[in-house]
């Protein structure tokens, strides 16, 4: 992943909604210095689109 994002890649459990979304969105403010700070509002929705939206963030 990070070859070809520029970003290193983690894993969650996404049966556990809320810890994932947590664990998505402290990565993001994390990375972005605090200019996204909730990427991830409801994991149960847009759990198909995390990858997606973390590529572009990293571009």
């Amino acid at each position: 992943m990070k070859r070809y994002y520029l970003s290193e890649g983690f894993s969650t459990d996404f049966s556990k909604t809320e810890q994932a979304k947590e664990q998505i969105n402290k990565y993001v403010d994390e990375k972005t210095k605090g200019k996204i700070t909730q990427l991830v509002e409801n994991v149960d929705t847009q759990n198909s689109n995390v990858s997606h939206q973390l590529h572009i963030l990293q571009r």
